[in-house]
């Protein structure tokens, strides 16, 4: 055989028996860093695309300006629309909660809004009542509406407003005094049924000296010639002691009455806050007053009732 023959049936032998190799092993990473001299490892990836986030519009509050019920609670009801391009039953009506936020003022919320309809296919309107007390600030008053979908995609619009009037208010009892039956010669004579307990009903803050009251001669219901004197009878904001106090004014609290005339009590006041306390101070938007008829006047000599029947009632102001 000759040379170039034995050289070309060798080539053939040689090519039959790598051919197997190579397909074993072509895609293999030994294979492949022996023919390229590079090492490669193989990775996967997962990338998940969610929902859009809602959008809150149209907050609407019924009526721009509001006011407190007095020594109450009052509801005010705003409504707002949400927009969620995947649907309205992507949105989770759980969490749609509306607040009022006021500076210097305690939050007041309701996390249970309720859904009211659809607008559409992407659209769903809420309602929310949010309670205001009759302590709650005024002035400007921010709505905060806020919820999330299914996918915990959440959203809150604070673009709306409202005011909060102010408001002067207070409640008194008892609202009718007594005294215990008296002859010419009783002096320091105080009521048995005081003190007299304001409250402070309102969102205005009643400071000293805004209390007044209000005494009118006790015209006598028999012989009404006869009268007990406005001039004789003293308030204050103590009792008890020596006197007691109540009957002598001092230079901190307590007022001597003129007939038919308001007459400032000094050192009174009721800041707002939650009279359900009942601490019966002013630190607790509550103002106690005594009263005292120091002597009975010579105007009063008859046995008989003297009271506010014939001359008027007495009063007691806060401004």
């Amino acid at each position: 055989m000759e040379k170039s023959t034995r050289v070309l049936l060798f080539l053939i032998v040689f090519v039959l028996f790598l051919i197997p190799v190579i397909n074993a092993s072509i895609f293999d990473n030994s294979f492949i860093k022996w023919l390229s001299g590079k090492a490669t490892q193989s990775a996967s990836a997962n990338i998940t695309v969610g929902g859009i986030a809602p959008i809150i519009f149209n907050v609407s509050i019924i009526g721009a300006t509001q006011s407190i019920t007095e020594g109450g609670l009052t509801n005010v009801t705003f409504y707002f629309r949400v927009l969620d391009i995947d649907g309205t039953g992507d949105l989770n009506d759980a969490t749609a909660r509306g607040a009022f936020n006021s500076s210097g003022e305690v939050t007041r919320r309701n996390d249970t809004c309720a859904p009211v309809g659809n607008i559409n296919s992407t659209v769903r309107e809420y309602v929310c009542r949010v309670g205001l007390y009759w302590f709650d600030g005024a002035g400007a008053w921010n709505i905060n509406a806020s919820i999330a979908d299914n996918n915990n995609l959440g959203i809150t619009n604070t673009s709306a407003n409202f005011t909060l009037s102010l408001t002067t208010a207070f409640s008194i009892g008892p609202s009718a005094l007594t005294w215990a039956t008296l002859n010419t010669s009783s002096l320091n004579e105080t009521s048995n049924n005081d003190p007299m307990l304001l409250n402070n009903t309102g969102n205005k803050n009643i400071t000293t000296p805004s209390i007044q009251v209000t005494v009118i001669n006790l015209i006598g219901e028999t012989n009404a010639s006869q009268y007990l004197n406005a001039s004789n009878f003293t308030v204050d904001l103590d009792t008890g002691g020596l006197g007691p106090s109540e009957c002598g004014v001092n230079a901190t609290s307590g007022a001597t009455m003129i007939n038919d005339t308001a007459v400032n009590i000094t050192g009174s006041l009721m800041p707002r806050g939650n009279f359900t306390r009942n601490f019966g101070n002013e630190t607790s938007s509550q103002e106690q007053l005594y009263y005292c008829l120091t002597a009975v006047s010579t105007t009063a000599v008859n046995p008989q009732s003297y009271s506010t029947n014939v001359g008027g009632t007495w009063t007691v102001t806060a401004a």
